[in-house]
């Protein structure tokens, strides 16, 4: 999902919302694994090949959250929140929010290009 969709989505529902409703703001449900085989393509960069089972994985982020915190002082490679939420599948509908707000989602495909754009420019990958 695009940042400026959130940023929309809040203004239409601040403009045309329901007082008490909810309002989801969300649009294409996709894997972990298909969101990395679009990344990868419009990255070039491969998409992850190796599944770690999440009995393995879960422990590793308990430490490396304990190593950032108390020995490294810096951001975790991996935090445990992350872990937990990688393991669920997080499928929403947000046509509550399209019919009641006029939320128009931009595609995703778009949305992440942008997004490795702007990563690519402001030297976050290479």
């Amino acid at each position: 999902m695009h940042v400026q969709d959130v940023a929309r989505g809040h203004l239409l529902a601040e403009e045309k919302g329901r007082v008490g409703e909810k309002y989801i703001l969300g649009h294409e449900n996709l894997s972990l694994s298909q969101i990395f085989q679009i990344l990868a393509e419009i990255s070039g960069m491969p998409a992850p090949t190796v599944k770690l089972a999440y009995w393995f994985v879960l422990p590793l982020a308990y430490v490396n959250e304990f190593w950032a915190k108390h020995i490294s002082r810096g951001a975790p490679r991996m935090t445990v929140t992350a872990v937990r939420m990688a393991k669920k599948y997080m499928y929403f509908d947000s046509s509550k929010a399209v019919k009641e707000l006029g939320y128009a989602p931009t595609p995703v495909r778009q949305a992440l290009e942008e997004a490795v754009e702007w990563f690519q420019k402001n030297g976050y990958v290479g």
